[in-house]
């Protein structure tokens, strides 16, 4: 599988991306806390309002529990993001950073693309 990135754009103009090299990627972190499920959130409720956009050259879309069952039966490659531990490989991993009021994703391995 190729690789290829998706970048989450405010609508002041930060942006924070990562490289998707798998079915599976996974953004992790050492402690409770540290923003994971507030950034999907924010995700969430921002690009709903337009605050965020999500740049992608697949389809995107987050994943609640009433509606994984529906995106997983999608047809054709999409990206979906819910929270969930499988198997990744290595250069999949990421760990989400706070910066000030937003995020960096940054590449476990020190190779990840971020703004």
């Amino acid at each position: 599988m190729e690789s290829f990135d998706v970048s989450f754009v405010r609508s002041d103009g930060k942006s924070a991306s990562l490289r998707l090299f798998s079915h599976y990627t996974c953004i992790c972190g050492k402690f409770s806390g540290e923003g994971k499920s507030e950034f999907v959130a924010l995700l969430k409720d921002d690009i709903s309002t337009g605050d965020v956009s999500v740049v992608s050259r697949l389809p995107f879309a987050i994943a609640t529990a009433a509606s994984l069952e529906v995106l997983l039966d999608i047809p054709g490659r999409s990206v979906i993001i819910f929270l969930l531990k499988l198997g990744y490989p290595l250069q999949g991993v990421y760990k989400l950073n706070r910066d000030k009021d937003w995020f960096v994703i940054e590449n476990v391995l020190g190779t990840g693309c971020t703004k």
